[in-house]
C-alpha cells in the first residue's frame, strides 16, 4: 500500500503539466507493482476466510469489494478534482460572463469556450485551464495517498495486536 502511495505522489508530483513522459510512465510501474503486491495477499485473505464448500461466494464477494472500491474511490478523486479545478481555474476576467461561467465547469468545457475565443484570450483561458486541472489531479493524488498511508498505518497496528491483518 506505501508503495502505491508513493506512486500516486510521483503522479502528483506531475502538476507541472509540463514533466516528461517517462515520468508518469515510471510511477505507473511503481503503481502496478504495490497493486500486485497488495491484491494477491488480499485475494488470498478473502478466499482462505470461508469454508471451502463457500469459496465460489468469497470470489465474488472479492470481485465486487474491487469494483465497487475503485468505482467509489474514482468517483471521489474526481470529485475532488472538479472542486479543486473549479476553485483554482482562476479570475477569467476579459472573457464574457456566460463563457467565463461555462469555463469554470471543467476543462472540457474551458477547451470548448477557447475554441471560439480571439488567439490572446483562447492562450489565456488553455493555460489557466491546463493549470488549474494539473492542480486539482494533484489535489487528488495526494488525499488518495494519504488514504492509502492510513490504511497501511491501520493494517500495521492490528497485525501489532497479533489479530490476523
Amino acid at each position: 500500500m506505501t508503495t502505491m502511495a508513493a506512486a500516486l505522489l510521483g503522479m502528483g508530483y506531475l502538476g507541472a503539466v509540463d514533466e516528461p513522459l517517462w515520468w508518469f510512465g515510471g510511477t505507473v510501474v511503481v503503481f502496478a507493482f504495490g497493486f500486485g503486491l497488495a491484491a494477491t495477499p488480499g485475494t488470498s485473505l478473502i478466499i482462505a476466510g470461508l469454508p471451502e464448500d463457500r469459496r465460489t461466494l468469497s470470489a465474488a464477494v472479492n470481485d465486487v469489494t474491487r469494483e465497487v472500491g475503485g468505482a467509489l474511490g474514482g468517483a471521489i478523486a474526481a470529485s475532488v478534482l472538479l472542486a479543486s479545478y473549479s476553485s483554482t481555474v482562476g479570475d477569467l476576467g476579459g472573457l464574457p460572463d456566460q463563457a467565463a461561467d461555462r469555463a469554470q465547469e471543467g476543462f472540457v468545457q474551458a477547451m470548448e469556450v477557447a475554441q471560439r475565443l480571439p488567439a490572446a484570450e483562447r492562450d489565456r483561458l488553455i493555460e489557466a485551464a491546463r493549470n488549474a486541472f494539473a492542480d486539482g489531479y494533484s489535489v487528488a493524488l495526494v488525499i488518495a495517498a494519504a488514504v492509502l498511508v492510513l490504511g497501511a498505518v491501520a493494517l500495521l497496528l492490528r497485525a501489532g495486536r497479533g489479530e490476523r491483518a
